[in-house]
């Protein structure tokens, strides 16, 4: 099977959210690409690999795949170019995941400077960086920076066409920063617009529809809202699980849930109970 026509392939399951034949497919072509010393299809085909283990939870697997995937680049001869940005791009949020977020940001500086170069200023491409390093000062604790970047992916991504999704996917991301920044009411119109997309016919097949529910979930807990937010973390679980099996997601909300059930049992103590604690 030519290239062109199994990332057509890979298109279509993740489209149906079938996540496991994806990675078995990319898995089974990378072998081949392997033995048949293609190294320009097995950078490609790294490059989704580290996508698909970063959306599974797996970061550890993700920059494996990064280091591999940076090393043909040397070797093909691509420093510099557009797919170098990518390349590294992909290798920095591999990085990210993994906690490693000085490195991360290494890496995002020199793919923005490749997208510059390479005349990509208002691509898809860039607006991923943003998001990306939006994720790093995120982690980092500094939510106003994060949505400086946020906000500006989400104008690259408006201006696309076939970008509804990712769009949505910022929009959660811009949310989760309100929050952060106690701008509530902003984060729920916010999400409210997310739903919208989620019950288009678009967004029904979209394999995101858990990160929705999630920041569902901790907008209910910032709301004091106990029992919607278990709801909204328990619907995340189970669409994660369906859709990705058990991973690293699953077991952070699984520790969400468990944490609200304590908050909701301290909120149902009786004045009496509290005065004799």
């Amino acid at each position: 099977m030519e290239l062109k026509d199994q990332l057509e392939k890979l298109d279509s399951l993740y489209a149906d959210g079938n996540l496991p034949e994806a990675e078995k497919m990319l898995n089974n072509w990378l072998e081949d690409a392997r033995l048949m010393a293609d190294d320009a299809s097995r950078l490609t085909l790294l490059n989704e690999l580290m996508g698909l283990y970063r959306t599974t939870g797996r970061a550890g697997q993700a920059a494996e795949c990064a280091g591999e995937a940076l090393g043909l680049v040397d070797r093909l001869n691509l420093t510099g170019t557009a797919q170098h940005g990518t390349t590294l791009l992909n290798a920095a949020t591999a990085y990210s995941r993994a906690g490693d977020y000085d490195r991360a940001l290494e890496l995002y500086a020199a793919a923005g400077n490749l997208f510059r170069q390479n005349g990509l200023d208002g691509s898809y491409q860039m607006a991923s960086l943003f998001n990306n390093i939006s994720s790093v000062y995120e982690a980092k604790g500094d939510a106003g920076k994060a949505l400086e970047y946020l906000e500006s992916a989400l104008e690259i991504v408006s201006g696309l066409d076939d970008c509804a999704g990712e769009a949505a996917v910022t929009r959660i991301s811009i949310a989760y920063a309100l929050m952060r920044l106690e701008r509530l009411k902003e984060a729920a119109d916010t999400l409210q617009e997310v739903y919208l997309y989620f019950a288009s016919e678009e967004g029904s097949r979209d394999p995101h529809f858990a990160a929705l529910l999630a920041a569902s979930g901790e907008l209910a807990v910032r709301n004091h809202d106990y029992a919607e937010a278990i709801d909204d973390y328990q619907k995340a679980l189970k669409e994660t699980k369906d859709r990705y099996g058990e991973n690293d997601y699953c077991r952070m909300l699984e520790k969400n849930i468990a944490f609200v059930r304590e908050l909701m049992a301290k909120s149902q103590e009786s004045p009496s109970r509290k005065e004799n604690s």
